[in-house]
């Protein structure tokens, strides 16, 4: 429960580390592993989701309509990115062999507006990695 609520308080994509130092912050002391654990459970039973954002810890938020990612290449950020289906596995795989699919994380990765129109990326367009 503790762990939602950091989610839900906290909002966006956060660390198991940015977690648990709210809960810190909050006077709920927690060992760096029961995080850890606690939010890989949650994402098995629906209740939170996991973004992979590449390099870097995943990333959890509260779990709702299933959904992709865009990362920034430059800062970092985490965006949501709706899929098509608004539930998993959100595509459809053809696959050479029959597989039971419940889950597709497509991960989009280009520069944010906020990056793409600071300095050093001057002429590149958005698309550019």
């Amino acid at each position: 429960m503790a762990l939602r609520l950091a989610l839900r308080e906290m909002a966006g994509h956060r660390t198991a580390d940015e977690v648990r130092a709210w809960l810190r912050a909050k006077g709920t002391s927690v060992a760096r592993s029961t995080v850890f654990r606690g939010l890989e459970e949650l994402a098995r039973a629906g209740l939170v989701m996991r973004a992979d954002p590449g390099a870097g810890p995943a990333r959890y938020e509260l779990a709702r309509e299933w959904h992709h990612h865009f990362v920034c290449r430059s800062c970092s950020a985490v965006v949501d990115v709706p899929c098509v289906r608004g539930e998993a596995p959100c595509l459809d795989p053809q696959l050479a062999t029959p597989a039971l699919v419940d889950e597709a994380q497509v991960t989009f990765r280009g520069l944010c507006p906020a990056c793409a129109a600071g300095p050093g990326w001057a002429g590149l367009s958005p698309a550019t990695p």
